[in-house]
């Protein structure tokens, strides 16, 4: 059923970059059990990417040829269409806050739902199960937290140029969350 392919492209395009295309959010387009296999389809045209089974997005038109969406922009349409949370890594927490200059070359994400291994591109996106105090807070103090917690115990003066950048309600959000190691609100909350 050609039309339906062309249909679930159109609706596609009208989606943001990174929208990751299912059955269940392509239902509009017609019924899901010729959703399934017109999906399938264009996955082996490769007009859709697979990135895990019954989960695709659409490549993103550009000047130089048809390219994947940024990686984050499909975890966060994921984290959406799972109901978890998925939120980057300490590594990437620490690198963006200016911790460290190391920069992963894997996609890692930490996650409230299962654990698994995403097919992206010719490689592969990891996201590892964490506990809710690491992927709870968002904005600058779910960076911090991350960002510590990778770095470790005794981080010391890199820890205080942290301190600088967090306001009082990102210190208080940190505080609120159950489960957060002691030695993290310590080093939040400076020296005694």
């Amino acid at each position: 059923m050609p039309d339906l392919g062309r249909r679930i492209m159109e609706a596609c395009g009208t989606s943001p970059a990174g929208f990751v295309v299912t059955a269940a959010r392509m239902s509009h387009v017609g019924n899901r059990k010729s959703i399934v296999p017109a999906l399938a389809r264009l996955a082996r045209s490769d007009r859709l990417v697979r990135i895990c089974p019954g989960h695709y997005v659409r490549r993103v038109p550009g000047r130089f040829g048809d390219y994947l969406p940024p990686v984050w922009d499909v975890m966060q349409s994921l984290s959406e269409a799972w109901k978890v949370r998925i939120v980057p890594t300490g590594a990437i927490a620490a690198n963006r806050l200016g911790l460290t200059t190391q920069n992963p070359i894997r996609p890692v994400f930490l996650t409230s739902g299962r654990p698994r291994e995403l097919r992206y591109g010719k490689g592969t996106v990891t996201l590892l199960h964490a506990p809710s105090w690491l992927t709870t807070p968002s904005g600058r103090a779910g960076e911090a937290v991350r960002a510590l917690a990778w770095l470790g115990e005794g981080v010391g003066r890199k820890a205080a140029g942290l301190r600088g950048t967090l306001d009082e309600g990102d210190v208080a959000a940190i505080k609120s969350l159950e489960g957060t190691p002691r030695w993290i609100l310590e080093t939040l909350s400076g020296p005694a």
